[in-house]
């Protein structure tokens, strides 16, 4: 199942680069970004993921990548002529002009040609410029391995500073989308393969084989693993933990953080909800307040049916309770939505 990306990508003008291994890309950062195979990262970057795009100082914008394409190449690459390193950083007022990471200084460096693969992502149908300026600190706090050598970095969506989602109201639609889209994708338990249906799509005809069985499969696989939804019952008892419902055939397993593997299967990750409320908590259309435990809806659910609900606690018992973490990193996904 695809799990989409959020990435900080930097752009710097050729005569701003502080290392002088290449010749730099030549960025439309408006529309596009270049980057080589010897960038790292630069098999990771997928069509779907999120970008923030930024220079040096500030955050310049924020995009979807909608297509990337590859070449070959032919690259510049100087290295320090004394130890063949590539990390060669030239100097304004000093000489030599160069110098290199091992400290070995020099006058000019060792040039070669080297064939790479040339990538460019584009993402200019969603590209949305920011109208005021934000420091690259705000970005920073969130980079997943921090490395100010990176210039395509990953980014831990929950950690991204409010401040630029509240300054940058114009991006919110593109961030909803997206958060959505992860929001789904990585809360389904188990994939499974979308039947397209066909331009010219042939008469509707029943089913020659009996598909209860395939039912009854898909019911499971929707409740959650069995070991999971049969821990969260000795916890909590047969009851979705909003509406107090007993009926446990239709009461299922959620995960408050996505599962991505078997540690998320830990108890304190799980919910025991309802199957329409299930879906809801997918969508983040339902979130939970980490420390009242209370219980709140998107204006969109609330206006049709479940209003009810909104302000009411949490059922838990006096020795269990979901972990703070996950429900704070839903809670900040909740309200960025609404």
């Amino acid at each position: 199942m695809k799990q989409f990306r959020v990435w900080s990508l930097i752009s710097i003008p050729n005569e701003q680069l502080q290392y002088g291994g290449n010749e730099g890309y030549e960025d439309d950062w408006k529309n596009s970004y270049s980057y080589d195979s010897h960038v790292p990262n630069h098999k990771q970057l997928s069509i779907g993921d999120l970008v923030f795009i930024r220079n040096r100082k500030n955050l310049l914008g924020v995009a979807r990548i909608e297509k990337i394409s590859q070449t070959k190449n032919e690259k510049i690459v100087k290295k320090c002529p004394f130890c063949k390193s590539p990390g060669i950083k030239k100097r304004k007022h000093i000489l030599p002009l160069f110098r290199c990471n091992n400290r070995h200084t020099f006058n000019e460096p060792d040039e070669s040609l080297k064939t790479v693969e040339f990538y460019v992502a584009e993402y200019g149908g969603t590209f949305t410029p920011f109208s005021e300026n934000i420091p690259v600190i705000y970005l920073k706090k969130a980079a997943m391995r921090p490395n100010d050598q990176l210039a395509i970095e990953e980014l831990d969506l929950y950690k991204i500073d409010k401040i630029v989602f509240e300054k940058i109201a114009e991006s919110n639609s593109l961030v909803k989308d997206f958060i959505q889209s992860i929001s789904i994708n990585s809360n389904e338990a188990v994939e499974s393969s979308a039947t397209e249906l066909s331009e010219s799509p042939a008469p509707y005809e029943k089913s020659p084989l009996d598909m209860r069985e395939e039912v009854m499969k898909s019911i499971k696989v929707r409740r959650g693993q069995k070991k999971f939804r049969e821990g969260l019952k000795k916890e909590y008892g047969i009851i979705c933990m909003v509406t107090g419902c007993s009926m446990w055939e239709i009461i299922e397993a959620a995960h408050i953080d996505p599962y991505r593997g078997f540690n998320d299967n830990d108890l304190r990750n799980g919910l025991l909800l309802r199957a329409d409320l299930h879906t809801l908590f997918d969508l983040n259309l339902m979130a939970i307040e980490p420390v009242n435990l209370t219980i709140h809806f998107h204006s969109l659910a609330s206006t049709n049916g479940y209003g009810e609900f909104e302000g009411k606690k949490l059922k838990v018992t006096k020795t269990c309770r979901p972990a703070l973490e996950p429900l704070n990193r839903r809670w900040l996904i909740f309200k960025k939505l609404t």
